[in-house]
């Protein structure tokens, strides 16, 4: 399995439960990795500056809060023997966690799907979009009330013969649902989707008959491409779990995530024709669109984040213990 060394994980301190961070200190310690744990105070608007009286000193006080919370926290996991830091940040939730990443060099964010405070509909919020779009490293987001223990994961690779620099990262995904599947005790499938691009006007253009011979000879290299995957992390294409499906990869993963009832779906975030750094692949974005389960997203090695680096506002690791200021609306 593909281990991660440096996790990072951000968690809302004022939430009763952080079901996020059980599953990152179970990770962590079965990993031996490192642990930072960061939560996210918001800039108030300008609107806000000028409407709010004393803006500046309630968002200190709000830093200095969180930073008590992740500091006793800690303090108890470092007694577990874990290797563990904390910060808090202040700024755009998803910016300020990209920089994060960047400056430490984590190798894994793990986050709530939907914060608590999201005023995005649907099922993931707008800073876990983001990071699924612009974070370096991989990105594990977490069902609404998980409870530890996935069933049934799904690794989601593409093989497609045409495009052989889709392989590196079909071989990370599969080898990292492998890996969590077997800790969890859950089942593995393994899913590719084919098509013929173009289907219809190349259909409409050819003879029957050369049209079957180029789809008998598409699925024979597709199945060899599946074939070569799976067997170097020891599956087999005669397994009841490797599945090779046609049609359009947007309709046919999430399908598949339902009717299994996957919980836990491993796939790539930038599918064919993406813009590394820009935006999703289309593929991975409508996705994400229609699926409801945790979310496991790898980059490619070559993957540029558009987030710049830069020093922070504030960050803290200590502080005093304040009196408790709700958070400001918006």
């Amino acid at each position: 399995m593909h281990t991660f060394q440096n996790i990072l994980v951000v968690i809302d301190c004022t939430a009763e439960n952080h079901p996020v961070l059980d599953a990152a200190i179970q990770l962590a310690e079965t990993n031996k990795a490192s642990l930072q744990i960061v939560d996210v105070v918001p800039e108030f608007s300008w609107p806000q500056r000028l409407l709010v009286a004393g803006s500046g000193h309630i968002q200190e006080l709000l830093v200095r809060e969180k930073s008590q919370f992740l500091k006793n926290l800690t303090a108890r996991l470092r007694r577990r023997g874990l290797s563990v830091g904390s910060k808090v940040l202040v700024g755009s939730s998803s910016v300020e966690v990209i920089r994060q990443v960047m400056r430490a060099k984590h190798d894994l964010v793990l986050k709530d799907a939907k914060g608590s405070r999201s005023r995005r509909l649907g099922f993931f919020g707008t800073t876990a979009l983001e990071l699924l779009r612009k974070c370096p490293c991989a990105v594990w987001l977490f069902k609404p009330g998980h409870e530890g223990k996935f069933d049934r994961v799904l690794a989601a690779v593409d093989v497609d013969p045409d495009e052989p620099e889709q392989l590196p990262l079909s071989q990370r995904i599969l080898e990292c649902a492998k890996g969590l599947a077997a800790q969890h005790g859950a089942h593995l499938d393994v899913l590719h989707v084919w098509s013929i691009y173009g289907e219809k006007v190349v259909r409409d253009y050819m003879k029957t008959s050369d049209f079957a011979e180029l789809e008998t000879g598409l699925l024979e290299e597709h199945t060899r491409s599946l074939q070569k995957l799976v067997n170097g992390c020891g599956l087999a294409m005669t397994e009841q779990n490797v599945h090779l499906v046609r049609g359009e990869p947007a309709i046919e993963i999430p399908a598949f995530v339902r009717e299994q009832q996957t919980d836990l779906l491993v796939m790539g975030t930038v599918g064919r024709r993406g813009l590394a750094g820009l935006m999703m692949g289309n593929t991975a974005e409508m996705v994400l669109n229609q699926v409801q389960c945790s979310i496991l997203a790898l980059k490619p090695a070559n993957f540029v984040s558009p987030v710049k680096v830069r020093p922070r506002k504030k960050a803290a690791e200590t502080a005093p213990a304040a009196v408790l200021v709700p958070m400001p609306p918006g």
